[in-house]
């Protein structure tokens, strides 16, 4: 990558396309995970959706669950990928620094992958230690919000296993009443694609167990 960068002299915008992700979910177990890390002027917040495809589509929904004890029982797996999510955006952040130093003129970053598993986009205009400044708040932070379900199914027929959603966005200070307000426009969930952008929606719009504080 370094070498195809030397035969440019100045770069404003760079879009990089990793051909693999950097966590490795296993191919035929069904696991899902998908993030997004977005670094603005306006606003820093970050999005991570992941779930099981569900191996018994047909099981009923749990009636007279107590989702506050649900939710409790299964807070470190939100935990856990929190972390997960970040460490894979703290190293795309990482093996960018070289290219950051070498082109001061940089404006914006775009770095997705092949897997079509995470996003990280940067604004290099508040300065190259955006990302850094940005992890410390959120390592901090009581204001990231977790979705947790026992099991969802879309409109489609999958059917979705214990679905997560964490999700910041110092944009506005009610993450759920704005997704309400600007229904489809709203950031969170503009950060996945089809069929996960509807489950999201689904998280978000029904009433669920909210966790405030990771």
């Amino acid at each position: 990558m370094h070498q195809v960068l030397t035969n440019f002299k100045k770069i404003k915008r760079l879009h990089l396309e990793l051909p693999v992700s950097e966590i490795n979910v296993l191919d035929g177990g069904g696991l899902i995970l998908k993030w997004k890390v977005e670094i603005q002027s306006s606003a820093d917040r970050f999005a991570i959706f992941t779930a099981t495809e569900s191996s018994n589509p047909d099981d009923p929904y749990p009636i007279g669950l107590d989702l506050e004890a649900y939710g409790n029982d299964r807070k470190w797996k939100g935990e856990a990928w929190f972390f997960t999510a970040l460490a894979a955006a703290w190293a795309r952040n990482h093996c960018l620094s070289k290219i950051v130093a070498d082109y001061p003129a940089l404006e914006t970053i775009l770095v997705t992958d092949a897997n079509g598993q995470g996003v990280l986009a940067l604004d290099l205009k508040q300065g190259p230690n955006v990302f850094k400044n940005s992890l410390t708040t959120w390592l901090t932070s009581k204001d990231i919000t977790v979705w947790i379900l026992p099991k969802l199914k879309l409109p489609g027929g999958m059917v979705l296993d214990e679905p997560i959603l964490i999700a910041r966005d110092t944009s506005t200070a009610d993450t759920v009443d704005l997704s309400i307000r600007n229904g489809d426009n709203h950031w969170i969930l503009n950060s996945f694609e089809e069929p996960f952008r509807t489950a999201v929606n689904m998280m978000m719009q029904s009433e669920l167990l909210f966790i405030e504080e990771l």
